[in-house]
């Protein structure tokens, strides 16, 4: 897991720009709500993750979600 908080904050750092503090919580918001594992069986495993990155994201970065899953 290390090594993915480590690819994806450095992603929203260098590609978006954002701020060292917002990527830090990005990707500590969205490795919780992974590890948490939500029931959502209704959801397809893409529409789940996408979800957990718009709740991670927040309002100021939620566009962004579907730029991570690719």
């Amino acid at each position: 897991m290390w090594d993915f908080k480590f690819q994806v904050k450095s992603m929203l750092r260098k590609q978006w720009r954002l701020p060292e503090s917002a990527a830090q919580r990005i990707c500590d918001v969205f490795l919780r709500q992974f590890r948490l594992r939500p029931d959502h069986s209704e959801l397809e495993l893409d529409a789940w993750r996408t979800l957990l990155w718009v709740s991670a994201l927040g309002a100021d970065y939620q566009h962004l979600a579907g730029l991570l899953l690719n």
